[in-house]
């Protein structure tokens, strides 16, 4: 009977060595797929870091893109400016223009005069003659 139970409690002993060994066994499996895990989770950081980098460089690129519009813009509103400034200009210089021609002499204007005077010269002739 103690051989028995010796013998149950070797089987028994057997038992939990295997199932440590199972245990041990799935332990190292989980920690391997840990490890393939952290490895693709560093992986996938770098990444991140390198896409971060990445938009980091787009970012000042475009800073530099909008300076540089900002300063074709002024450049843009001081021709503006000047623009409307010598518009105003013309448009001035285009009445003071219009006046001027109001007060030449017009092609219609001359034969009219040409006509008047005509007509005086013939009315003083022929005041002379009947004097």
């Amino acid at each position: 009977m103690a051989e028995k139970f010796i013998n149950q409690l070797i089987d028994g002993q057997v038992a939990i060595l295997k199932q440590l060994k199972d245990l041990s066994e799935n332990t190292e499996k989980r920690f391997a797929e840990l490890k393939r895990d952290v490895g693709g989770l560093t992986t996938g950081v770098n990444d991140l870091k390198a896409d971060v980098g990445g938009l980091k460089t787009d970012v000042n690129d475009l800073k530099t893109d909008v300076g540089g519009l900002k300063e074709k813009q002024d450049t843009f509103e001081r021709k503006q400016d000047i623009l409307v400034e010598n518009a105003g200009n013309l448009m001035e210089g285009q009445t003071r223009i219009e006046k001027q021609l109001e007060s030449f002499v017009r092609k219609k204007d001359l034969d009219y005069f040409d006509k008047k005077i005509g007509e005086h010269d013939r009315e003083l002739y022929i005041l002379k003659m009947e004097s």
